[in-house]
């Protein structure tokens, strides 16, 4: 359509009988245009409202949130969260929308311990609001500032922590996006840099039952190993006993979290922490979940020590090392245990009069799970913990 000329008067409809123009037009010019030949009248333009196919107070009720924040057309590893099992044959369409507290994760504080973060992206467009910072480095044991608060890598770059800390807390793709954010810098991923930034953190940053700690690592230890582990596992216990909530990943390689007697995932076995798998919730639909997808993925470990499971698919955007812009899907445990450790944020902003640590924020978790919400074969009813992440909301639309 020709719309002509002038941005202020426009044709936007005709037909045999009647044109109809948009105009801006002050209140005063009305009156005039109406007594012009030829014009039927002169209306405002009427703003509708979308009928939503929810209810808040429903979710209110359910939920005991404070109120409600809808996230339309959200990521998969989102919408996934925040409700029940996806059923084709009772629902025809699945419910793309992510629901959560309004208070997202405010004033609750989130350590990722990982070799690199990146927060000058949109993703931290809301920067004023909390604190979104890297907080130092540790390098051979030794605690160093970083150079920059808001870009940190380790000596060979990689974007690992860059994309767990999206799926935590972005402001579009993340499941807290009002948690405030410390990045960690371990410039190796070794028992004595973990160990000397949790000593750090306790010293000087902790505040008790604000605190959720991300691991999205680990490794096989054995026996050989015991002093090293006691010495590790001291150092979480310590944090926890102050109130600290710490998540773990499971590992990538379709085995037992406890292998045998002498090999064990940690820091994911430690009861100080939540230990994470992955289900199967499809590389390919970003949108839409497959009921047969709530399934153990193929490739997450698992076991009795795996305390939970989460979506072992997200999709991220993120500034990568030589500062591009990226926007991808991404798979691993690495990735379902900062979506716990999101979740975990949220009940903690949204209920300041429970004093979580680890132990109890299993508990809530498992409360809030909806029972024999995963397809676990016969052989592995016994090595898999039936629990599927949910921050409250179980209502399907």
């Amino acid at each position: 359509m020709d719309y002509g000329e002038s941005n202020y008067v426009y044709l936007v409809s005709q037909n045999e009988k009647e044109s109809v123009l948009y105009a801006y037009l002050s209140e005063a010019l009305v009156d005039s245009v109406k007594a012009l030949p030829n014009v039927i009248d002169c209306l405002p333009d009427i703003k509708m409202v979308n009928f939503n196919y929810y209810n808040e107070k429903d979710i209110k009720k359910e939920t005991k949130w404070e109120d409600v924040k809808v996230r339309d057309y959200a990521d998969l590893h989102l919408s996934a969260i925040s409700q029940g099992r996806y059923n084709h044959n009772l629902i025809s369409l699945y419910d793309s929308n992510y629901y959560y507290p309004t208070s997202a994760g405010e004033d609750i504080d989130i350590f990722i311990f990982d070799t690199g973060f990146n927060f000058e992206h949109y993703e931290y467009s809301n920067k004023y609001e909390r604190i979104v910072t890297c907080g130092f480095n540790v390098t051979n044991s030794r605690v160093k500032s970083t150079p920059s608060t808001s870009i940190c890598h380790r000596a060979n770059p990689d974007n690992h922590g860059v994309i767990v800390t999206d799926v935590v807390s972005g402001m579009i793709h993340g499941v807290a996006n009002k948690a405030n954010v410390y990045g960690i810098l371990l410039n190796e991923l070794t028992v004595g840099n973990s160990v000397m930034a949790l000593n750090f953190v306790n010293d000087y940053l902790l505040r008790p039952n604000k605190a959720v700690f991300n691991f999205s690592h680990g490794f096989y230890f054995n026996n050989e190993n015991d002093a090293v582990v006691k010495y590790y596992e001291d150092a979480i216990e310590t944090l926890r006993q102050r109130g600290a909530v710490f998540v773990a990943a499971a590992g990538n390689d379709g085995l037992p979290v406890h292998v045998e007697k002498t090999k064990i995932i940690y820091p994911c076995a430690f009861d100080s922490v939540i230990c994470t798998g992955a289900i199967e919730n499809s590389f390919y639909s970003l949108n839409t979940m497959n009921p047969y997808n709530y399934v153990k993925a193929d490739w997450s470990n698992y076991g009795k020590e795996v305390n939970i499971y989460g979506p072992g698919y997200v999709r991220v955007a993120y500034a990568d090392d030589k500062d591009d812009y990226r926007v991808e899907i991404r798979s691993g445990t690495s990735y379902s245990a900062p979506v716990v450790t999101g979740v975990a944020a949220t009940i903690m902003s949204e209920h300041p009069e429970i004093k979580f640590e680890t132990k109890s924020m299993i508990e809530y978790l498992t409360k809030l799970s909806i029972p024999g919400m995963l397809d676990i074969p016969d052989e592995l009813k016994d090595e898999i913990h039936n629990v599927f992440i949910n921050n409250g909301k179980h209502i399907v639309y």
